[in-house]
């Protein structure tokens, strides 16, 4: 069941991220208090395992949350999709989502100074909207961006420049 309603799961790898959040720790406690979050800022596991409870809290969350961190992209953004958990981020930047290689547009978009945040979560939760995100991320994730899916295109890519491979 679908019984959290907005969660986060990241730590705190790079100054950028700490406004973000202040800002959802401000949400949860105060404005959007009567939702029912799951907000995880401890640092990662060791060898980059990720843990059952978030595991868990991932698939039981409606809306999961990204900001970025030490780069542009995160596995953590894949790990939502396929749990069809609607997302709610900052315009992807990475080249690898852009229209010409693997575009990705199955996300809430919020400004990057996220003063929208509010706004798109009570938006998706309203009318159960987010499940229409969630399953659109859901199937683009298993047809493009699986780890599988993933390699088939880039190898394709080189196959195409190295016709003997």
């Amino acid at each position: 069941p679908k019984d959290i309603d907005v969660s986060f799961v990241g730590g705190i790898t790079n100054p950028r991220r700490v406004p973000f959040i202040q800002k959802i720790i401000d949400l949860a406690q105060n404005k959007m208090k009567n939702l029912t979050w799951y907000i995880n800022t401890s640092s990662q596991p060791p060898n980059g395992k990720t843990s059952n409870e978030y595991i868990e809290a991932i698939n039981r969350s409606k809306i999961g949350l990204h900001y970025f961190g030490n780069s542009y992209d995160s596995w953590r953004i894949w790990e939502l999709a396929s749990t069809k958990t609607a997302i709610i981020m900052p315009q992807m930047r990475n080249k690898s989502v852009q229209d010409e290689f693997m575009p990705f547009k199955q996300y809430c978009v919020i400004k990057d100074d996220f003063s929208d945040l509010e706004e798109k979560i009570v938006l998706l939760l309203k009318d159960e909207n987010y499940k229409a995100l969630a399953e659109s991320a859901f199937c683009d994730y298993n047809k493009n961006h699986t780890p599988e899916k993933c390699f088939e295109y880039y190898f394709q890519t080189i196959k195409n420049f190295v016709p003997n491979l």
